[in-house]
C-alpha cells in the first residue's frame, strides 16, 4: 500500500549565498529525516535523496561523475558533498570575521553564535582566542568590555557567562525601574489640581508691582533712569533687558564662545535607542525654497556640504550592491541607520536566502513623532565601486525609497568628512 511523504523543504542550488554553510545544514536535515523515518535500505535513502533536492540540484547532480548506481547512497552522497565542497579564500573570511560587530538588539549569545559561524573558514590556530577578542571590541555593552580589559587572563567561557549574567542583571532593573516610574492617576489629578490652585499673580509691564491696580499704576507720569522715557520705571525698561539679551545671545570672549560650543556638543549626546531618518519625499517644482540636502559632521563641530536652491538639479542617489544584487539608494549623512523599502527587499529575496530578525528598536522619520512600520532587520555585505563592508538595514514597509546613513556611506568611500570653519555673528552696537 502506498504511503505519503512527510513534507521536506528542497535545496535551493539557484542562491549562491553561503551555498557549503547551506548544504551542510539541509544534508544534516535530510540524514535525521531518514532517521526519524527508520529507512536504512540503501536504495531508498537514494531515491528519497534525490526526490527531496529538488529539481535544480537535481539537474546538477545529472552533470557531475561517478554518482554511482541506483542502489549506491554513499557515492550519491559523495558527490553531492564534493560538489558544494566551500572554496576558500582565507583572507576575505577573515576580513568579514574582524567587521563582524553585535547587532542593536541581538544578545550576547547570538554574537557568540554569528561569530563562530564567520570563523568556520577563517583557519585560526586559537578559535577561542579570536572569539573572545573579537566580542572585546565589537559588543554593544561597555561594561563587558572594560571588565575584559581589566582582566586579560580571562577565558572565553568566562566572559560569556559574565556577559549573560550583565544582561540578565539589566532586564531586571530595567523592570523593577519602570514599575516604579508608573505614577497612578490619583496623584496626576492631584498635581493638576494644585497647579490650579497656584496660579501666579499678574504683574504690571510698567511698574513691576501686582496688577491690576486699585488706584492709578505708580510708573504713570515718571521718567525712566536708563532710558530716560516716561510712564515706566528702570527695572521695567525694555532698552535695558533688550541690551542684556544681546550680550548674553552674543558673548564677545572668544573663550567663552567656545566654551558655549562644548556645552552643546556635550548634551547632545543620546543614549536612547530611538533612530531617525530622513523621510524621502517628492520635492515640488518651486525654485523659492531652500532645500537642505546634506550635512557632514566631523570631531569638532559641524558644516553643511551644500544648500541645493532647485531640487531637481541634484539628487544625492546612487547604486550599490548588497549581497550582490544592485539597488538603487539615497546618501543621507543625517540618517543614522540603513533603510530598505518593500520593493527593494523583494527584488533581493529572489536570489538571496535572508532571514530577518524582529527589531525592538523604533525609527522615526526626520521632524515627526510617529515611528515608522519596521519589518524587520538584517546584516549583509555592501559593495561599492572601491569598498566593501557589512552594514545592517532595517526593512521598512513602505515603497518610498532606500537610504543608506552616512556611516555606511563613509565605510564605502561615498562620503568624505570636513573640517569646520565656526563663524560667529557680532552685531554692531546702536550710535549714540
Amino acid at each position: 500500500m502506498a504511503t505519503s511523504l512527510p513534507e521536506f523543504a528542497s535545496f535551493d542550488a539557484e542562491n549562491r549565498e553561503n551555498i557549503e554553510i547551506r548544504w551542510q545544514r539541509w544534508f544534516m536535515r535530510f540524514e535525521n529525516l531518514l532517521i526519524a523515518l527508520d529507512i536504512k535500505d540503501k536504495k531508498r535513502k537514494r531515491a528519497l535523496l534525490l526526490y527531496y533536492i529538488g529539481e535544480s540540484t537535481l539537474n546538477i547532480f545529472e552533470t557531475l561523475p561517478e554518482t554511482g548506481t541506483e542502489d549506491d547512497y554513499d557515492e550519491a552522497c559523495q558527490a553531492l558533498n564534493e560538489h558544494f565542497k566551500p572554496r576558500k579564500n582565507t583572507s576575505f573570511e577573515i576580513f568579514k570575521f574582524r567587521k563582524t560587530n553585535q547587532l542593536v538588539d541581538e544578545i550576547l549569545d547570538q554574537y557568540h553564535v554569528r561569530l563562530v559561524q564567520k570563523a568556520k573558514y577563517c583557519e585560526f590556530s586559537n578559535l577561542d582566542t579570536e572569539i573572545k577578542a573579537q566580542i572585546e571590541l565589537g559588543t554593544n555593552s561597555k561594561q563587558l568590555r572594560r571588565y575584559a580589559f581589566r582582566k586579560p587572563k580571562l577565558t572565553l567561557a568566562e566572559l560569556l557567562d559574565y556577559g549573560r549574567t550583565l544582561e540578565t542583571v539589566e532586564e531586571d532593573a530595567s523592570g523593577i525601574e519602570q514599575n516604579m516610574n508608573e505614577t497612578p492617576m490619583k496623584d496626576i489629578h492631584a498635581v493638576r489640581r494644585n497647579l490650579a490652585a497656584t496660579t501666579p499673580k499678574k504683574i504690571c509691564f510698567f511698574c513691576g508691582l501686582s496688577w491690576p491696580h486699585v488706584n492709578v499704576c505708580p510708573a504713570k507720569g515718571k521718567t525712566c533712569n536708563h532710558c530716560h522715557k516716561q510712564n515706566h520705571f528702570a527695572r521695567c525698561c525694555k532698552s535695558k533687558i533688550s541690551a542684556g539679551q544681546r550680550e548674553s545671545k552674543f558673548p564677545q570672549n572668544s573663550n567663552e564662545r567656545r566654551s558655549q560650543v562644548k556645552q552643546i556638543d556635550e548634551q547632545g549626546t543620546n543614549s536612547s535607542s530611538d533612530e531617525y531618518v530622513y523621510t524621502i519625499k517628492k520635492q515640488t517644482p518651486d525654485t523659492n525654497k531652500v532645500v537642505l540636502t546634506s550635512i557632514t559632521t566631523s570631531l569638532t563641530g559641524g558644516t553643511v556640504n551644500e544648500v541645493n536652491s532647485d531640487c531637481r538639479k541634484r539628487n544625492f542617489y546612487t547604486h550599490i550592491k548588497i549581497n550582490d544584487i544592485t539597488i538603487h539608494v539615497n546618501i543621507d549623512s543625517g540618517a543614522s541607520v540603513n533603510i530598505i523599502d518593500n520593493t527593494s527587499f523583494v527584488k533581493l529575496t529572489r536570489q538571496n536566502n535572508i532571514h530577518l530578525m524582529k527589531s525592538k528598536i523604533k525609527l522615526f522619520a526626520f521632524a515627526t513623532n510617529t515611528p515608522l512600520d519596521i519589518k524587520g532587520y538584517f546584516e549583509a555585505s555592501v559593495e561599492s565601486g572601491t569598498k566593501i563592508t557589512t552594514a545592517q538595514f532595517y526593512v521598512i514597509n513602505t515603497d518610498a525609497g532606500c537610504l543608506i546613513s552616512g556611516n555606511t556611506a563613509i565605510d564605502l568611500g561615498l562620503l568624505k568628512l570636513n573640517k569646520i570653519a565656526f563663524v560667529t555673528f557680532r552685531p554692531s552696537k546702536p550710535s549714540t
